[in-house]
């Protein structure tokens, strides 16, 4: 819980999603408690969650609600928020196990994907993330592209993902808070799109040039992409980063595959261009210094450089993937 914290508070730094308070609840048995369990619902609905919107004065709205959860509890946080849309209007489900069978439901397709083709989407706002693994058992995997084929037909915002692993906790880490950027962009995506819907063209035309942002397609990751590069790209330019760029004043080389992940489309478009990531700046100065630390013999000057080394570790992994993280030097001396 520590780490998800730390990378919690990050992303609010960076403001990639608003302030937030997250609630972790550890099941005593996990086969009750997230299998289609009424009773949890109600604990999380009639219990828990008025007592941290009175303490904390949070936005009691459904879209500003958030139920995620890895396994079964992927399903749990789909049947919870189909039970209840008037409080849960986001949903992350990571390798979620919505193929599980509910007693006495005897309909070959899996409840969870029947429960959304019933309902009249006319009148529930789910916004949903859904991350699988390549390496699933089988009957997972074909539950999760039911269930995202189901949401599109219904016209619901979804996002859907499959990322190369299995069933593994490692991921779901990191998936969940793709999947928090994702949903944040996403909402604020079509409010954008709302309003450019509601103007007419002299009134496009002038928040368009005022943003800066060109429409290339309908498609909601396109808006996402330009929207969140645009203004990475102009605090950039106010910072005077590109001044000395050998490139500068020619255009950039982008791929013509968006992908929905901003930050994945980034690290692309910067690779292309011959300019490295941040994260990978970093991996290279870590390693510098640690060939310097294996050359140093002065004990003071070895614990300024562990001291700097390990600040620059932490950097480093609140901004890059679990299979990627790197080790804190250990002061033994």
């Amino acid at each position: 819980m520590q780490s998800i914290t730390k990378t919690l508070n990050y992303l609010i730094y960076e403001k990639e999603i608003p302030s937030c308070i997250a609630v972790a609840i550890d099941p005593v048995d996990r086969l009750e408690e997230l299998t289609y369990n009424d009773k949890m619902n109600t604990f999380l609905t009639k219990e828990l969650l008025p007592w941290i919107q009175a303490k904390y004065r949070l936005h009691q709205k459904a879209k500003h609600t958030t139920i995620a959860g890895f396994s079964l509890g992927g399903l749990a946080a789909f049947y919870a928020a189909l039970q209840n849309p008037h409080i849960f209007g986001n949903v992350l489900s990571m390798s979620g196990s919505v193929h599980w069978k509910k007693d006495d439901y005897e309909n070959t397709i899996p409840w969870i994907e029947n429960q959304i083709l019933s309902i009249d989407s006319n009148t529930t706002h789910l916004h949903s993330y859904i991350a699988v693994g390549e390496l699933e058992n089988e009957p997972l995997l074909t539950a999760n592209k039911r269930l995202y084929k189901a949401l599109e037909e219904k016209k619901y915002q979804t996002i859907y993902e499959e990322f190369q692993g299995g069933h593994d906790s490692v991921w779901w880490r990191e998936k969940l808070f793709d999947g928090l950027r994702v949903l944040e962009l996403t909402k604020t995506t079509l409010k954008n799109k709302k309003e450019r819907e509601s103007m007419n063209q002299e009134e496009l035309d002038k928040k368009l040039k005022k943003q800066e942002i060109l429409v290339k397609d309908e498609k909601v990751w396109s808006y996402t992409y330009e929207d969140h590069i645009s203004s990475i790209v102009k605090q950039a330019e106010q910072k005077g980063a590109f001044d000395h760029l050998p490139g500068k004043g020619k255009p950039l080389n982008l791929d013509k595959d968006l992908s929905y992940n901003p930050e994945k489309q980034l690290y692309r478009t910067l690779a292309n261009n011959h300019v490295l990531p941040r994260r990978i700046e970093l991996s290279k100065e870590i390693d510098d210094l640690k060939e310097k630390l294996k050359e140093n013999t002065n004990t003071a000057e070895a614990a300024d450089l562990i001291r700097t080394i390990n600040k620059k570790v932490l950097e480093h992994n609140l901004l890059c993937p679990p299979s990627a993280q790197k080790m804190r030097v250990k002061m033994d001396f």
